[in-house]
């Protein structure tokens, strides 16, 4: 059932990805051209694809059946490179998208090289960045309380104490997220939120497109800082809920009931809002049409000939 459950909500989210790129494709027809932003459009879309089939190209190779069970006992931790490798991903395609920004097509000509406004990450991210880094901090609390609670060993969770006639009774249950996950898991979002600040870093530094509007720059990098988030908010997201699910069956195995529904929902909604977000950023207008917006390239309209 739950094979069946994962294969359903692959193609409801394939389904809702290809809707979201036609109504994007169909959209962006209808507006004119911009032959001045067709190099930059293209390198931050080709960016963006390679990033993406880097990330899946990895997740597909640790869920394989081929290679599945053999990466599970790579580690002398059961099953930790499988645990971190949504995050691993999620660490190529930071490292993907940095090369992109300094590979970042230079300005060409006279271009006036000062800033026309003070860009920072948390404009440029927009309400991704918070949401980002309100999940990362949820499922860092979930870590540390996973691994303040976890039995000996740091593999399973102890069963309440159960005191009978003939002495006491208790058991455990796993496998459950304990400081030798939680360790390596803490490390990795760490990593992640200091590449994201990065990434947004470069965009916000990066040089200005050659003849475009200072309002179709700003949205280039709204652009470019969507992609970031969307990619990394959809994998740190999918990685933490798939701890948090995990965690909560141990949870119930130990008769811990209350606690396994507080972490199976906090895990739900934390997973089922990262796909969402991920998604949302298909449907989203690359660059809107502003006419008279003034150039970032500082070039002045002519001014005509005096009258004789």
């Amino acid at each position: 059932m739950t094979g069946l459950s994962l294969v359903a909500l692959a193609a409801l989210g394939a389904l809702a990805a290809a809707v979201l790129a036609a109504a994007n494709v169909v959209r962006s027809r209808r507006h004119p051209q911009r032959p001045v932003l067709d190099a930059a459009l293209r390198h931050e879309r080709t960016t963006s694809l390679v990033a993406g089939v880097v990330a899946l190209s990895l997740i597909a190779y640790v869920v394989s059946p081929a290679t599945l069970p053999g990466l599970t006992g790579v580690t002398t931790t059961p099953g930790l490179l499988v645990a971190l490798s949504p995050f691993i991903a999620v660490v190529m395609v930071l490292a993907v998208r940095a090369i992109g920004e300094l590979a970042w097509p230079r300005p060409q000509g006279a271009v006036r090289t000062a800033p026309l406004a003070r860009r920072t990450a948390h404009g440029l991210g927009e309400w991704r960045l918070p949401l980002f880094l309100a999940t990362t901090a949820l499922t860092a609390a979930a870590l540390v309380v996973f691994g303040l609670t976890a039995g000996e060993g740091g593999g399973s969770v102890d069963a309440p104490l159960l005191v009978t006639v003939d002495g006491w009774v208790t058991a455990s249950s796993g496998p459950y997220p304990g400081w030798p996950y939680a360790g390596p898991l803490l490390g990795m979002l760490g990593v992640i939120t200091l590449g994201v600040l990065g990434v947004l870093r470069l965009i916000a530094r990066r040089g200005v497109v050659s003849g475009a509007t200072a309002q179709e720059d700003d949205s280039l990098r709204r652009l470019s800082a969507a992609h970031v988030l969307a990619g990394t908010q959809l994998l740190t997201g999918l990685g933490s809920a798939a701890v948090m699910l995990t965690a909560a069956l141990a949870l119930l195995g130990v008769d811990r009931t209350g606690a396994a529904v507080l972490v199976f929902a906090v895990g739900s909604a934390i997973g089922i809002t990262s796909v969402v977000v991920g998604l949302s950023v298909l449907a989203r207008q690359a660059l809107p049409t502003v006419p008279g917006t003034p150039s970032v390239t500082g070039a002045s309209a002519a001014t005509p000939a005096p009258q004789a």
